[in-house]
């Protein structure tokens, strides 16, 4: 398979985790958790082109065992809670920058997605074009959010988030999609102008339900266990 050579992969791999400690290196299926994740990437661009981004030193070791080559200690002003992905790639792309190194599209896949396939990956990449932003994985919602999600009001009751004067109708007439986690790629120009939030220019790559499992509990963690001894995913 032809490799892309002027993307540049992003792991983010921040220490920390509260819901499942040590989470990004835990064992998964016999192996860190992270490895998952440069497993994809190396299939799709070289090594010298698959940068992980950790303030964790644990973590840090745990990738150069792989082997990879870790670039730099992610500064510690981005490693908060409060500090968002854009934060992490704005350093990244700055960081290579001052080695001459430009890249025209980013792809950024966090440790969290295991069972993500490398097809999906490739697909992504193929569809964004220069004429849009980005392209994020999403998968089909279960829930239909005009007649499912609500708040509570001052007096205690129920109150629909989204009203209509209109009747919800039938699950089946209203698709909504939830985005997984698994992938986003950007092009370059687009990420140095503007914040992920900003962006209007952004297709979905409908995944799988099964490949979009995203790990933040430990309930997750004993879904992705299940599944890989099961043998549903490989």
């Amino acid at each position: 398979m032809r490799k892309f050579d002027d993307i540049l992969v992003l792991i983010p791999a921040r220490g920390g985790s509260k819901g499942i400690p040590g989470k990004n290196i835990k064992e998964l299926g016999g192996k860190p958790l992270i490895y998952y994740s440069i497993d994809i990437a190396k299939q799709l661009v070289p090594l010298e082109n698959i940068c992980v981004s950790s303030d964790d030193d644990k973590i840090i070791e745990t990738v150069k065992k792989y082997p990879l080559d870790i670039f730099f200690k992610r500064p510690d002003a981005i490693s908060t809670d409060e500090a968002s992905s854009y934060d992490v790639i704005i350093h990244a792309l700055n960081f290579f920058k001052t080695k001459g190194r430009n890249f025209l599209k980013i792809l950024l896949l966090q440790p969290t997605s295991p069972f993500r396939k490398v097809e999906d990956a490739i697909h992504a990449i193929q569809l964004l074009s220069n004429e849009m932003d980005g392209v994020i994985g999403v998968k089909k919602s279960k829930l239909n959010p005009k007649s499912i999600f609500h708040t509570i009001d001052k007096n205690g009751y129920l109150e629909k988030l989204f009203k209509s004067d209109s009747d919800d109708g039938r699950r089946q007439e209203f698709t909504s999609y939830e985005i997984n986690g698994a992938l986003y790629v950007f092009n370059t120009e687009s990420i140095l102008q503007k914040k992920i939030s900003e962006m209007n220019r952004i297709k979905p790559l409908i995944m799988d339900e099964l490949y979009s499992v995203d790990i933040d509990e430990p309930i997750d963690w004993h879904w992705c266990e299940f599944l890989l001894q099961k043998k549903i995913v490989e």
